[in-house]
């Protein structure tokens, strides 16, 4: 069987102690075929080869307010991501004077990743998330996903284009959440999972 590795390492907000989060180069007879450990010097863009912005409040001709109901407005400016220089990416979300949020969207330039005929394919990253709870945290929506290649440059066609919510989070609970979404709407909640406790707990399987 014929495996292969993708990988990356992100860090959601700004926090004081870091573990550099280089990408693993393969193992368990998986082959290592992308990633991005966010090498680059402090306070720099990501790699445009790599990474490209969502910008605004949705997709062009798309549900409004990147169909989540979130209100913040997606930049490309470096305050909102930017890499820190120790091998991790970190994604801010900044309040300004008038109480309007911006934060950052980015996704992979890349968008042919599929396991090979009769293998198997591994999505992998390394996510610090914010140290936030309470009031404090109402309104964060950090997340990690996948989303099929059809829905870029169209964006009507979800959810039978396919997505892959490896990772949400959700006002700063001490849970992560994990969905199919397929053919059918909302989707298919796979997992929720507490920080700190090694158990998988699975969801309308």
């Amino acid at each position: 069987m014929t495996r292969i590795l993708v990988a990356t390492s992100i860090i959601f907000t700004a926090l004081s102690t870091l573990v550099r989060a280089d990408i693993p180069t393969g193992s368990n007879g998986f082959t290592f075929v992308w990633g991005d450990d966010f090498n680059g010097g402090p306070n720099t863009a990501v790699d445009s080869n790599n990474w490209q912005f969502d910008l605004g409040t949705g997709y062009p001709g798309g549900a409004a307010n990147w169909g989540t109901g979130e209100f913040e407005t997606t930049t490309n400016d470096i305050e909102n991501c930017y890499q820190d220089g120790n091998g991790n990416l970190r994604i801010v979300p900044l309040r300004d004077s008038s109480g309007g949020w911006t934060s950052a969207r980015i996704e992979s330039v890349r968008d042919d990743f599929k396991a090979p005929l009769g293998g198997v394919m591994a999505i992998e990253a390394k996510i610090q998330l914010p140290n936030v709870a309470g009031d404090a945290a109402a309104g964060y929506f950090p997340a990690f996903w996948m989303l099929g290649t059809p829905f870029r440059n169209n964006y009507k066609n979800w959810p039978e284009v396919g997505e892959f919510d490896i990772m949400e989070n959700v006002n700063g609970i001490n849970k992560v959440f994990g969905t199919l979404h397929c053919g059918n709407s909302p989707g298919k909640l796979l997992f929720n999972r507490t920080f700190g406790n090694e158990q998988l707990h699975k969801a309308n399987s």
